[in-house]
């Protein structure tokens, strides 16, 4: 009767399983094929490169699964065989997307590919990609392929189908003229409120000095046969203020200011260029130069020595606390705010009509899309997360501090070694009651992925022994107990992912506690404890109940740096 009431349960969830997958199937295959809709693709030689440019449309996405990737592929293809593959563009489940910024692994993408979280993802996404121009290009296609991916497949397509292929038109016995590239530069002082990055127009003159690059860009614009192919803008924080902090408010002044010049310009992102230095140290030494600062040359000296100071820091501190008159007099209210500054350049191709220089070229031509659309480019995680450190809130609420330090190893990462140690050393009440406990212990876990890279680090399932040693002091109204013991179990667990960098933990562990323990009353104010018993302690069941907060932190020695595009 056993075996049939088996038998009956396995044929259900068999059936069960299946219509469930085919469902999903029949759902996500729908979701791919109208997931993305490519618009307005431009296909076109820009000298010595090949450029494709077209807007993604996200608004048809729906739900992605929290174990998948949607992922826009980008191709040019030859009639001959060759290819050349181009950034791809993926929305990322939830699982996926915290992998690869926690371990900076590139199983679907190389450093300049577009990744963004499901959910997070924008309607509209202007695509633009440049790759060197090789003579087998003139007859290629674009071909634009959407692919749903299963996560723990790695690269595994589960179903692709090519949203569109784009043909060049080819256009021969056009007359071209002489071409020649210039460049145009100027500075402007844009002004942003303390510590600051979102660009202001209405702050302090910051109107006057943006009118500057307009006008500037506007004359170019004024004669038809320039044609704008770049707008480099690079941007400047003043010293004072912490170095760590200056390198972000420059870095993000300046990509504000682009994306203004840009959007109001009418600029394409695609040429636009962001560069920046933290601190404008050679504009400060120029100005000091060119002052009548009575300790000038000493100032100058300090400003010129590496060997003595080589932290920025430290250098602006010293000349502020030596020469605090100058500093106050002149240096800041007259000097600083001048080094918060930008400089762009504009660069333009003009073409003389007056001059031919060849016939019978060949131009590629499509329709360019009527709005460009541009977009934050998310990015990966400065460091790949190698080690955790953890705190028991349990532990906690009782007032018993703790810490554990956890680190994964092995080439899929699915064990990790766990360090705890907790120690609440409690005495009060004139010394008649003690809370004092100090515990050691050690933790070998197995982390069940279904695969590597089936969960972001140090999430899901585990288990494995334990070993933990200590001693303890526990007396309420002059009665206490005092020994030491030793502790072997098992344990086991679930950690669940809260963010980029946080996870919550849950486990509880089973095992034996042996030792040995003594009574005692404690006498003249617990200056003296009388020993009235002595005993061995043993104990089976559960040993450890543990709800942790934990941090995921960078590796702190190699230095680990990611550049380019994820998260």
């Amino acid at each position: 009767m056993l075996k049939i009431y088996c038998l009956i349960l396995l044929t259900l969830t068999t059936a069960v399983r299946a219509i469930s997958q085919s469902i999903s199937t029949e759902s996500e295959k729908q979701r791919t094929e109208q997931a993305f809709e490519a618009q307005a693709v431009r296909f076109v030689r820009v000298g010595d490169s090949v450029q494709v440019v077209y807007e993604l449309d996200f608004k048809n996405i729906g739900k992605i699964d929290k174990d998948n990737i949607v992922l826009v592929q980008t191709y040019i293809s030859g009639d001959d065989g060759n290819q050349v593959v181009l950034p791809s563009v993926g929305v990322y489940g939830r699982n996926p997307y915290y992998f690869y910024y926690r371990s900076a692994e590139r199983w679907l993408q190389r450093p300049d590919d577009i990744m963004f979280r499901a959910g997070e993802h924008p309607d509209r996404w202007l695509y633009v990609a440049t790759v060197p121009y090789m003579q087998w290009m003139q007859n290629a296609a674009v071909d634009i392929v959407v692919s749903d991916n299963d996560y723990c497949d790695g690269q595994t397509l589960r179903r692709q189908s090519t949203v569109c292929t784009v043909q060049p038109k080819i256009i021969k016995g056009e007359t071209t003229y002489e071409v020649t590239k210039h460049t145009v530069s100027g500075e402007a002082n844009v002004d942003y409120v303390v510590n600051i990055m979102k660009l202001d127009p209405d702050y302090h003159d910051n109107q006057r000095e943006l009118d500057k690059i307009r006008v500037s860009i506007d004359s170019l614009r004024s004669n038809p046969d320039n044609e704008i192919s770049g707008v480099r803008i690079k941007g400047w924080a003043s010293p004072e203020g912490p170095y760590w902090n200056n390198i972000r408010l420059a870095k993000g002044r300046s990509e504000s200011l682009s994306d203004y010049v840009s959007l109001v310009n009418g600029i394409d992102p695609g040429i636009m260029q962001v560069e920046f230095e933290p601190e404008d140290w050679e504009g400060f030494r120029k100005m000091v130069e060119a002052s009548d600062l009575p300790h000038k040359q000493e100032i100058i000296d300090i400003i010129d020595d590496t060997r003595r100071f080589d932290d920025p820091d430290k250098k602006l501190d010293f000349i502020r606390r030596t020469y605090k008159r100058e500093w106050d007099k002149v240096i800041y209210p007259h000097m600083m705010p001048y080094l918060r500054h930008t400089r762009y350049w504009i660069e333009y191709v003009h073409t003389d009509r007056t001059k031919h220089v060849q016939k019978d070229d060949t131009l590629w031509m499509l329709p360019t899309a009527d709005r460009l659309l541009s977009g934050d480019r998310p990015t990966l995680g400065a460091r790949r997360k190698t080690w955790a450190v953890k705190t028991n809130l349990l532990f906690d609420a009782a007032l018993a501090f703790n810490f554990e330090v956890e680190v994964p190893f092995g080439k899929e990462r699915k064990y990790s070694f766990l360090v705890e140690d907790w120690f609440p050393w409690y005495v009060w009440h004139h010394n008649h009651r003690a809370y004092q406990v100090w515990n050691v212990g050690f933790e070998l876990r197995r982390w069940f992925y279904r695969c590597y890279g089936d969960r972001p680090l140090l999430t899901g399932w585990f288990t494995g022994p334990y070993i933990a040693s200590g001693k303890y002091d526990i007396e309420r109204h002059g009665k206490g107990e005092q020994g030491e013991y030793l502790s072997l179990g098992w344990t086991g667990g679930y950690s669940w992912t809260l963010g980029r960098n946080w996870n919550l933990e849950c486990s509880g562990s089973l095992g034996v506690i042996f030792g040995p323990q003594r009574h005692y009353h404690g006498e003249f104010n617990d200056r003296h404890l009388i020993w009235k018993e002595n005993r061995d302690f043993f104990y089976v069941g559960p040993t450890k109940l543990k709800l942790s907060l934990v941090w995921l932190l960078p590796n702190l020695f190699k230095g680990n740096k990611e550049e380019g595009g994820a998260l």
